[in-house]
């Protein structure tokens, strides 16, 4: 097993790996990303993008479906923790965008454990907004006396924040005419223990 940087002549092989992994192709920034292609027998069989500036793996990491299990990925995890390291970051991060709404998928379950067993851990958990189509257009309320300026005053004045309410899983609770959906859009991990 070999992991080295692609260059922009390797793009073929960077669609063939995620059109076998994932259905489509996202290609690389080349300028913002290092481009890492695993090698397996000298043939191109998972890649993955670091983010120079963010110690993000883009995208996630991508093996193409016949050569999974057989720790491509977690070699090329290896190589993009040692890079982030040697650039002196302390943590590296992936984002896994959850599919389905109210449940995590096979695939979702699959790609959150193989982080996780290549030491990752869960650093935060987003819960996102659905978009909407209203029957009837919003209505906007006024806006709270404590921020209109008074006559004469050019400063708006200070009210407390906004208390923020939770969502549980699968509840829809209705904010200022959006719609919050309680379920996870994506989580960040790092590796533990450092």
């Amino acid at each position: 097993m070999e992991v080295r940087f692609a260059s922009p002549e390797m793009k073929g092989a960077l669609r063939r790996i995620q059109e076998r992994n994932w259905g489509f192709f996202i290609p690389p920034d080349f300028e913002r990303q290092d481009v890492l292609l695993a090698f397996l027998d000298g043939q191109p069989v998972g890649s993955a993008y670091l983010n120079r500036l963010t110690h993000h793996i883009d995208f996630g990491v991508h093996v193409a479906r016949e050569f999974q299990r057989k720790r491509v990925g977690t070699a090329i995890l290896r190589e993009a923790l040692r890079l982030c390291r040697e650039r002196g970051a302390r943590l590296m991060f992936v984002t896994r965008v959850l599919r389905a709404i109210t449940k995590i998928n096979e695939s979702d379950r699959v790609a959150l454990r193989f982080y996780l067993d290549c030491g990752g851990s869960i650093l935060r958990e987003y819960r996102g907004f659905r978009r909407k189509k209203r029957p009837r257009p919003l209505e906007i309320p006024p806006l709270p006396s404590a921020l209109v300026a008074s006559p004469g005053k050019a400063a708006w004045r200070k009210s407390p924040p906004p208390k923020r309410e939770r969502a549980q899983d699968g509840e829809i609770q209705a904010k200022r005419g959006r719609e919050v959906r309680g379920t996870v859009a994506a989580r960040g991990l790092r590796r533990a223990g450092q």
